[in-house]
């Protein structure tokens, strides 16, 4: 298993285009609060639920650092880009850009962390159901659908600066 150390390196690697916080200004711990000394992730990060196959490396480390900003919660990632009849071809899912979340105790943290950690695109599926969802969930996506953030992207700023990577 990964040190704390490699898999923060690891994420800042994989990076998502868009984060808020910019991991070369200054050490940024994502799964141990900016404070590896102190905290430690007890809960190894987040779980897959049966069947659904790792996120793509850029949707990792979304998930790390959502899990950074929230450390009592714990994710279950219900799906990624499994062949399913709701991810058609060509859709954000089936392209390694989309994850859905088991819905958690605390959406609305979930939702302004997600913001914070990358996701252009933020939808409460119990709030806001799709067309093809099936169960309560948080939909989160890397690029934004047809220009839209979605119906549930949050207007909290983060507590760092936005930047882009260029």
């Amino acid at each position: 298993m990964p040190s704390i150390l490699e898999r923060a390196k690891t994420a800042e690697a994989e990076k998502p285009q868009g984060f808020m916080c910019d991991f070369a200004d200054e050490p940024n711990w994502v799964i141990a609060t900016n404070n590896p000394v102190k905290y430690i992730d007890p809960s190894g990060l987040y779980t897959l639920k049966e069947g659904v196959p790792p996120p793509s490396p850029a949707l990792d480390a979304m998930l790390r650092c959502i899990e950074g900003r929230l450390l009592s919660s714990d994710f279950v990632v219900t799906s990624t880009d499994e062949d399913i009849p709701q991810h058609r071809p060509g859709t954000p899912h089936r392209e390694g850009r989309a994850l859905d979340l088991r819905y958690p105790d605390n959406p609305t943290a979930v939702l302004r962390a997600a913001k914070c950690c990358g996701a252009s695109y933020i939808r409460d599926e119990l709030l806001h159901p799709s067309s093809a969802s099936t169960a309560a969930h948080i939909h989160l996506g890397l690029d934004a659908l047809h220009g839209s953030h979605g119906p549930d992207y949050p207007n909290n700023q983060c507590d760092c600066p936005t930047k882009k990577r260029g």
